[in-house]
């Protein structure tokens, strides 16, 4: 069920810290070896841009396991599962939940496994990528819809597709909209834009010091000037 796609949100923090960690030990390496701050500093803000990623994993994971665990005590309350979802009309609770891919279940819960499928079928970690940006901010829908229209992740289009056949749609006109109204006020406040490549950064709760491109010639979320 849920429990899958925490464990890999909290793998994936993981691995971070582990890598954060090796940058530290080789930071540390230079630096008694007589490196100045100009090659540590680079390490120690990559460091701390990590650290600020994987918290946010490890809040999203939070979350998730909070929600799913409050989904799945409705599920146990809930006298029926809609077709499709449960596999069958009128199917009694306590049937396993139908698995689409390693990871990803229908369990019921159409919000909880749209999230996992994104977490399952996009990982990657970019600064540059607004469907990470979208997820780590809790817009599960908006990360969702963006899978979906880039065409990459095709179990979170059938997860959404076994929920609307049942009359579910998780990512419903309405509840889109408002994902998407509150997802372009946040992206707004931590969307950087490269003057190099017109790309742009989302920094939640840092401060990037170039794009992939190489500029630094950025222009800060809500400002016309560069930093």
């Amino acid at each position: 069920m849920y429990e899958e796609g925490v464990r890999r949100v909290v793998g994936a923090a993981d691995r971070i810290a582990e890598y954060r960690a090796e940058l530290a030990n080789f930071a540390d390496v230079l630096a008694g070896r007589g490196w100045g701050s100009e090659v540590s500093g680079v390490l120690d803000d990559t460091a701390t841009r990590l650290a600020t990623v994987e918290a946010s994993y490890r809040e999203v994971a939070d979350a998730m396991q909070q929600q799913g665990d409050a989904g799945a005590a409705a599920h146990e309350q809930a006298p029926w599962v809609p077709d499709e979802v449960g596999g069958a009309a009128g199917l009694g609770v306590g049937v396993a939940p139908v698995e689409l891919a390693p990871g990803v279940e229908l369990t019921g819960e159409s919000i909880a496994d749209v999230a996992a499928a994104v977490a399952a079928a996009h990982s990657c970690v970019e600064p540059s990528c607004d469907v990470c940006a979208a997820w780590r901010g809790g817009y599960v829908l908006v990360a969702a819809d963006l899978l979906t229209t880039y065409d990459e992740a095709p179990v979170v289009a059938q997860v959404r597709a076994k929920y609307a056949r049942a009359g579910r749609d998780p990512l419903n006109a309405k509840d889109l909209d408002e994902d998407r109204k509150a997802w372009r006020i946040y992206s707004a406040q931590i969307r950087w834009r490269c003057r190099g490549c017109n790309g742009a950064i989302y920094a939640d709760g840092w401060t990037p010091l170039a794009c992939d491109c190489g500029s630094q010639e950025l222009d800060e979320p809500g400002h016309g000037g560069p930093r």
